[in-house]
């Protein structure tokens, strides 16, 4: 009776992963999050870099018009500003991802 109890004793404990069983896994995984999260703040960063040349070329050619020149200064900040939220952005997301 009691070599029994024990095997069941090691069979409760016995630990199954469900990746071995091809058990699907429902909902998002850390790596799809991941995965979503590098592609959103990958382009909003292109998009920011593209923006910054953009109004860099503005800026140059704007041949001492202040008009020109105010707005292209101020498109550069907000571009560096965007910017910087989404790296910002970014890095939150991973730390949070890390300790999940």
């Amino acid at each position: 009776m009691i070599h029994r109890l024990t095997h069941f004793k090691q069979i409760a404990q016995t630990v199954i992963d469900s990746k071995k069983l091809n058990i699907p896994q429902k909902g998002l995984t850390n790596d799809t999050v991941d995965n979503i999260s590098k592609i959103v703040f990958g382009t909003l960063g292109a998009v920011a870099l593209i923006i910054i040349i953009i109004a860099g070329i503005k800026f140059m050619t704007s041949q001492g018009n202040p008009e020109a020149l105010a707005k292209a200064r101020n498109t550069i900040i907000y571009a560096a500003v965007g910017l910087a939220v989404a790296v910002g952005a970014f890095s939150i997301v991973t730390f949070v991802i890390g300790r999940l």
